[in-house]
């Protein structure tokens, strides 16, 4: 009984991550066409051939949310990449103009991240995907008790704590 009740489970989680994944890549078509009337032709046919990935939405928003432009290092210390991931989605983000590469006057070594405008409306379109997210698993733990809840989050993390 147990055995099936684990199957079960890992099913469970499996189909959540699964759905996940597909939900953050079916975001970016849907959140490209709404950019449309904000962007020129030239800018959409670039992101639409960059593919944005859900990392560097992640990197746009952490750019968006800062009060001021971040150094290189810095920003690579917020996020959960290796260095060279965050390399490479640095250097596509650049090359679409979505954030600028600078040096600091008194520091040529230091690379300065700033987010561009496209860049930040791109970030929004990530902060409203999450937003969207946040509200489709509302919906779908609205029918469980806050204890429920709870005990399916101990089981979660005690399961992500085993691996």
């Amino acid at each position: 009984m147990m055995d099936q009740l684990y199957q079960q489970l890992q099913d469970a989680i499996r189909q959540v991550n699964a759905q996940h994944e597909q939900f953050k890549k079916d975001f970016w078509p849907q959140a490209m066409t709404e950019l449309k009337t904000q962007i020129s032709p030239e800018l959409q046919a670039r992101l639409y051939e960059l593919k944005l990935t859900h990392s560097e939405g992640q990197i746009l928003s952490a750019l968006a949310d800062a009060v001021e432009p971040l150094s290189y290092k810095r920003l690579s210390e917020q996020m959960p990449f290796t260095q060279g991931m965050f390399s490479r989605y640095i250097n596509r983000l650049a090359k679409a103009g979505l954030i600028h590469k600078l040096k600091r006057a008194n520091n040529h070594k230091e690379i300065i991240l700033d987010i561009s405008a496209t860049g930040l409306q791109v970030a929004e379109l990530h902060t409203k995907m999450h937003v969207i997210e946040a509200q489709h698993y509302q919906q779908a733990l609205a029918t469980f008790s806050a204890q429920d809840i709870q005990i399916a989050t101990k089981v979660i993390e005690k399961l992500s704590q085993a691996l």
